[in-house]
């Protein structure tokens, strides 16, 4: 099946039916051409909706995966930021020894 363009499908019909000029033939000839643009623009306009959605599926899913990735890295230094403040916090808390008082001595051994 071959597929043709509009100019090419009226010049077809127009060798089978040759110079016949009845109203029906025109009737069909003018009715193929405007199925022949409706269905261009139909199919123009349905693979330009298509187009759009997936234009904005691949946008939604560019823009949540450079969120998921920059997170990635935010949140580790986050994290470590919040482990050094629980270790100076715990630092604070915590007494010096000098080496003498590491050691206990005990009495009768």
């Amino acid at each position: 099946m071959a597929v043709r363009t509009k100019d090419e499908l009226l010049t077809v019909f127009s060798e089978i039916v040759g110079d016949d000029s009845r109203d029906e033939v025109i009737q069909y000839m003018e009715d193929l051409s405007d199925t022949y643009d409706e269905m261009a623009n139909s199919s123009d306009s349905a693979l330009s909706d298509e187009l759009n959605a997936l234009k904005e599926k691949y946008e939604k899913l560019d823009r949540e995966w450079r969120e998921k990735y920059r997170d990635r890295f935010l949140k580790k230094s986050e994290e470590s930021t919040e482990e050094k403040v629980s270790e100076n916090e715990g630092e604070e808390n915590k007494k010096s020894y000098e080496y003498k008082e590491l050691f206990k001595e005990e009495k009768g051994v």
